[in-house]
């Protein structure tokens, strides 16, 4: 039923319930407060950052970083400030969650600012490989250059591994011969990652260097997962075909039985 978004608020402002769960809010007790942040979070077209706020410094955990994302969302003068300083302390998969579904929100009424400038403020790990990931999701290619000079520091390899899956997703073609040169220097977490990063920037460089690994790889779950990006960015087949042809093991034999199984769709449509 399409809701009839005037009536709607009509309705709330004739009740004056988000009125009263602004006053939920400003208790000093936790299940009203949390309560009243999932009221607010309802209703969150008809309140402001500056009401949530109240909560945003709370020593309790949860309703703080509950009312920091809500913040983020409906916040129109300072939204971005708590994605400063790591977010919160104690940063986890919920928050990302939360943190990701604002984001979307706030992208549909303009775009987000470059998420790099929080990316380079980030001290905890797993913040900035979040924010690397989002990046991705968000198509921000303006981002890209310094996402590749930041793989290029000296930083943790998950770091690198989600740099390399995002750059992939921004087709940023400029990376290949980066992720080909420090292949070798890096350890599986982060080859994997390049391996499907080159899947889906493709070229002829991108498809000569997979082909090379191959021939050398020992791991059969890295050698499924090169044999699948050399199938989609073989454009005539050749090299494809050439390993098809070349298959000695039975796990090989397998191996290409899978691929042809699982690709066959993609190349129909």
């Amino acid at each position: 039923m399409k809701l009839n978004t005037h009536n709607y608020k009509e309705i709330l402002s004739a009740l004056s319930l988000p009125e009263f769960w602004e006053d939920q809010l400003s208790t000093n007790d936790i299940n009203t407060n949390s309560i009243a942040l999932r009221m607010l979070h309802g209703i969150k077209d008809n309140i402001t950052g500056g009401v949530i706020s109240l909560r945003t410094q709370t020593e309790n955990k949860d309703i703080r970083k509950f009312a920091k994302s809500i913040y983020l969302e409906v916040d129109s003068t300072d939204a971005f400030k708590y994605l400063e300083d790591d977010f919160d302390r104690d940063f986890n998969a919920l928050d990302e969650l939360r943190i990701h579904s604002a984001l979307k929100k706030k992208n549909q009424e303009k775009p987000l600012p470059p998420l790099m400038q929080w990316v380079n403020m980030a001290q905890k790990i797993e913040f900035k490989i979040f924010l690397i990931k989002e990046i991705g999701f968000f198509q921000q290619i303006d981002c890209a250059p310094q996402l590749l000079d930041l793989y290029l520091q000296n930083v943790d390899y998950s770091i690198k591994a989600q740099i390399a899956d995002t750059l992939g997703l921004l087709d940023y073609d400029i990376a290949v011969p980066v992720f080909i040169e420090s292949f070798n220097y890096n350890p599986q977490e982060v080859k994997d990652k390049i391996i499907d990063a080159l899947g889906k920037l493709g070229g002829e460089q991108a498809l000569s260097f997979l082909e090379s690994i191959y021939y050398q790889t020992y791991n059969k779950e890295t050698l499924i997962k090169i044999l699948l990006n050399i199938r989609l960015i073989d454009h005539d087949g050749s090299v494809y075909s050439k390993i098809e042809n070349s298959v000695s093991t039975d796990f090989e034999k397998i191996a290409i039985s899978y691929i042809e199984k699982n690709t066959s769709e993609i190349f129909e449509l």
